[in-house]
């Protein structure tokens, strides 16, 4: 389960670290 966690994390860090930017402008707005 651990492992699977960690894949999922480091899929959605990934997948977030691009958005991440488009959210944080968001959220400042």
């Amino acid at each position: 389960m651990a492992v699977n966690h960690h894949k999922w994390q480091s899929g959605i860090s990934a997948f977030i670290k691009k958005p991440v930017i488009t959210i944080d402008i968001s959220v400042n707005e």
